[in-house]
């Protein structure tokens, strides 16, 4: 007997508990997901940002991808992923969109900006990159200008 015709039956018993409405067991947000992703929601919105898009899974793409009302704006760095060990794709080369690359950050000053010029991976972030980090006010950030460096 194979495993999972070994298993199917424990599985199924455990997936009706969890998503029963009054289980009394734990349910994983992953099956919260999935049961709202059954549903076949609609996102009332004329717009959805998707932050950390790379991070996403087939699940929500599958979701975003009947939204078919709304503009979505996906957001993240294909370089980025630490949660492909939960399912998550790279997204961001599943995605059909025009891709727009940073220009100004303030995670980090004039210094690492200008080493981060042209370093990556693609050509696509070999455009005017400026740091914006500035530690003389804690949540003040100033801009340094490419010319000034």
């Amino acid at each position: 007997m194979q495993l999972r015709t070994y298993l199917l039956p424990y599985v199924g018993r455990l997936w009706e508990e969890g998503a029963a409405i009054h289980a009394t067991s734990a349910i994983s947000p992953e099956v919260f997901l999935k049961l709202w992703t059954l549903s076949e929601p609609r996102i009332v919105a004329d717009f959805i940002l998707f932050d950390e898009a790379q991070e996403s899974d087939g699940v929500m793409l599958s979701v975003l991808g009947r939204q078919r009302h709304a503009q979505i704006i996906y957001v993240g760095d294909p370089y980025w992923k630490i949660y492909e060990w939960r399912g998550a794709v790279n997204a961001m080369a599943q995605i059909d969109a025009p891709e727009c690359a940073p220009t100004e950050s303030f995670r980090f000053g004039a210094t690492c900006a200008a080493a981060c010029r042209c370093q990556n991976r693609d050509e696509i972030f070999c455009v005017p990159f400026v740091g914006t980090f500035c530690t003389a006010a804690p949540g003040h950030h100033r801009s340094v200008q490419p010319s000034a460096l």
